[in-house]
């Protein structure tokens, strides 16, 4: 995935071809097709082979009415395609971000509930089926796992070569990950069968895995469940005439910039295309996809650090640390409070000042006694 900077400047940004999709529309032959048959019809016009285009009747004549009601509909179809693209997209990126939290949040739990040195070989066995689980699922999502995605876990150290055998000799080979994650919670129910913790808390961790495999599945369920191929094929169609008849009406341009004008405008329809295809599958090796492995092998270091390595106090059930404590105070606490108990009295003063000069008025209003003119002078 390619972090690019918002504030280098909008010439930059148009000219900037890393990372973009300009030159894969570019090696498209439908768009080299479609600008050829412009370059041909403009050709043949400026030889007058072609009659000139007009409003007047002419059989070949295509108006700017005409265009005005293709564009809209056309433009609409084509943001309304990648907009749901994207927003798969997110969705997809949402659900691979939780499942990588929930490994995290697996590790901390076996952390803290059989963290003791009899249990370790349990935390990391059961961790080890996990993270294995996490990866195969990774592979498995795009297409079938190969020798060298394996070589890599095993490289890692998260199976060994009879559990890859094992694994290969299932009947589907896209399954692997759910045996994985039933191997870990049969380490995990072996480790609270020894620890001290409440049973209830083996049943929180046992959601955790659970929940990590409902995100693969929903994540599945996105890839495999893509927009239907009819509205796809529509919008091909819609966007491919379009452009032949705009490749015709531009050829009717005596400037040369009609020509331009035309390549613009295909490179951005085919552009978006282009983008939403990428977005609708973010599993490979395109600029918009997901760096899976990159994360998936962060996240299992992080919880891998957690599981092996032990704060000194934890082992002594915190007892030096208890000790030592004072009361929290921060270092830049008295600045703030003195600023902020100097800004209420200032605040308070001008309130003061305001209820001083209220109640003068008010007096000033009741001194002066209404003159009532007596009855018998009328």
């Amino acid at each position: 995935m390619y972090l690019y900077n918002a504030d280098a400047g909008l010439l930059f940004t148009c000219f900037n071809l890393i990372n973009s999709v300009v030159p894969k529309v570019l090696c498209r032959p439908s768009f080299w097709f479609l600008l050829g048959v412009h370059c041909a019809l403009t050709t043949l016009q400026h030889l007058e082979i072609l009659e000139e285009s007009d409003d007047n009747g002419n059989f070949l004549s295509i108006g700017k009415a005409d265009l005005s009601l293709i564009m809209p509909i056309t433009i609409f179809f084509e943001v309304f395609y990648p907009s749901q693209c994207y927003s798969r997209y997110m969705q997809t990126f949402n659900d691979v971000k939780s499942i990588l939290f929930h490994v995290r949040v697996y590790s901390i739990q076996l952390k803290t509930h059989c963290g003791t040195p009899e249990l370790r070989p349990q935390c990391r066995l059961a961790l080890r089926y996990l993270l294995a689980s996490v990866m195969s699922f990774f592979f498995e999502i795009h297409s079938q796992s190969t020798e060298d995605e394996w070589d890599m876990v095993l490289d890692e150290g998260l199976l060994t070569q009879q559990e890859v055998a094992f694994l290969d000799t299932l009947p589907c080979s896209r399954d692997r990950h759910m045996h994985l994650l039933h191997w870990s919670f049969d380490v995990l129910k072996m480790a609270f069968s020894k620890s001290t913790s409440p049973p209830n808390v083996m049943k929180d961790s046992i959601n955790v895995g659970l929940k990590i495999s409902q995100l693969q599945s929903a994540i599945n369920d996105i890839i495999t469940m893509p927009v239907p191929f009819q509205y796809f094929q529509l919008l091909n169609m819609m966007v491919t005439f379009v452009l032949l008849i705009m490749s015709y009406a531009m050829s009717h341009k005596v400037s040369f910039f009609g020509s331009i004008s035309f390549f613009l405008i295909e490179l951005v329809l085919i552009g978006m295309l282009e983008v939403a295809i990428q977005l609708s599958d973010p599993f490979g090796e395109d600029d918009v996809d997901f760096s899976v492995h990159d994360w998936a092998l962060e996240h299992a270091s992080t919880a891998i650090n957690i599981i092996e390595m032990d704060f000194a106090p934890l082992t002594e059930s915190w007892a030096s640390v208890l000790a030592r404590e004072r009361p929290l105070k921060l270092k830049g606490s008295d600045r703030r409070s003195l600023q902020a108990s100097r800004t209420v009295l200032s605040r308070g003063s001008d309130a003061e000042r305001d209820l001083n000069l209220k109640p003068a008025k008010r007096s000033s209003r009741r001194s002066e006694s209404p003159r009532y003119t007596p009855l018998h002078q009328f």
